[in-house]
């Protein structure tokens, strides 16, 4: 009986030794695996962009609409109306004519059939006309006119200050080619919302303008988790990733959208070299130098100098990720230095990790 018991305890002894091996060597196999570090939208790249100040407006201060039209492309037609909040951190609403844009949004997203049309030639300045039901039932109406000898003008190639959403998003927008026009009016239930000023000296700040050319991505703010299963990552928001088939150190993503995915290029230790969120043909990117560390090959006071791009659109931003490691945990500080604007939009990702994954906490930093 005493020999029984003493070989049922030898077998215990070696299943928990075999058990904890298999879980060190999990374990292990994670921690080298890439460490995902946010997450992203590129909401697309945009044909089209319009928008109006509404300073006679009591709640909100601005509408848009952005809208991916192209005549050489018509296999697929987005539209998004965004109406931002004047006060506190100017929160956004969004309206999308696409179920799927809207339930991949994470934002407070609507979907809504939107009558839509334009006048004049592609890569010209376009006439709008728009209107839709808000989320409270308004018939919203918006036009926006140019005159005939109206010309786009080409932008410096740089980023349009983050001030929308603040603490929920950090949005990368480039606008390439810009014309303005005092020729705008919207109405809301029939009330006319339109700036009252003369047209003539009509500030910058209440025109209407249309943007040709334009990209908008955003980082999200928030939580979720990732999880690490046979070489595979995938994430609480429906985000799954695993190597390309052609073998090579690149992670494609489950796709996101129409057209719509997310690439990451590793070395050999599993370090994020790059970062790019594609879309319909265009790209948003993150260079690292050096690259990125895993759970296992990250330490505590290292420095990972960051550039983000559009496509040939380079050196948009450019900033430090500062490493601060403590038992259990990663926090990723990211410390834009340029644009002048960014340097003040310091975030940080929390990492919390265990055998399986990580929890991440992307916040920004007050």
């Amino acid at each position: 009986m005493i020999k029984r018991i003493q070989q049922m305890v030898s077998l215990l002894f070696l299943s928990v030794v075999f058990i904890s091996t298999i879980m060190a060597q999990g374990d292990q196999q994670s921690r080298k695996l890439p460490l995902i570090p946010f997450n992203t939208n590129f909401w697309n790249y945009w044909d089209h962009h319009w928008t109006m100040w509404l300073p006679e407006h009591p709640i909100y201060e601005m509408i848009e609409l952005s809208s991916y039209d192209n005549p050489h492309d018509t296999s697929y037609k987005l539209l998004r109306v965004i109406f931002t909040e004047r006060e506190g951190n100017k929160k956004q609403y969004f309206y999308l004519n696409d179920q799927e844009a809207v339930n991949r949004s994470r934002a407070n997203a609507y979907y809504r059939d939107i009558k839509y049309r334009t006048e004049g030639n592609y890569g010209e300045p376009l006439n709008l006309y728009m209107e839709f039901k808000d989320k409270d039932d308004h018939l919203i109406q918006w036009s926006v006119e140019f005159e005939p000898d109206k010309a786009l003008e080409k932008k410096k190639s740089e980023l349009t200050p983050s001030i929308h959403s603040v603490g929920g998003i950090l949005l990368f927008l480039l606008r390439d080619q810009s014309v303005d026009t005092p020729r705008g009016k919207l109405l809301i239930d029939g009330t006319d919302y339109s700036f009252k000023g003369d047209p003539k000296t009509t500030k910058e700040r209440y025109r209407s303008w249309y943007n040709h050319n334009v990209y908008s991505a955003v980082i999200v703010f928030g939580k979720s988790r990732f999880e690490y299963i046979d070489g595979r990552i995938s994430n609480t928001w429906g985000r799954e990733f695993q190597k390309h088939k052609d073998g090579s150190n690149i992670f494609v993503s489950n796709l996101l959208g129409y057209e719509n995915e997310i690439r990451f290029k590793t070395d050999k230790l599993g370090q994020i070299l790059t970062y790019s969120n594609v879309s319909l043909g265009h790209t948003f990117r993150f260079d690292f130098n050096p690259a990125l560390p895993t759970i296992a090959s990250a330490r505590n006071g290292q420095r990972i100098g960051y550039s983000v791009s559009f496509d040939e659109f380079k050196n948009l931003m450019q900033g430090i990720v500062q490493v601060k490691r403590e038992t259990g945990t990663i926090l990723l500080e990211w410390q834009p230095q340029n644009p002048d604007w960014a340097k003040e939009r310091i975030f940080q990702s929390v990492i919390t990790f265990d055998g399986k994954g990580y929890n991440l906490d992307v916040a920004e930093k007050r």
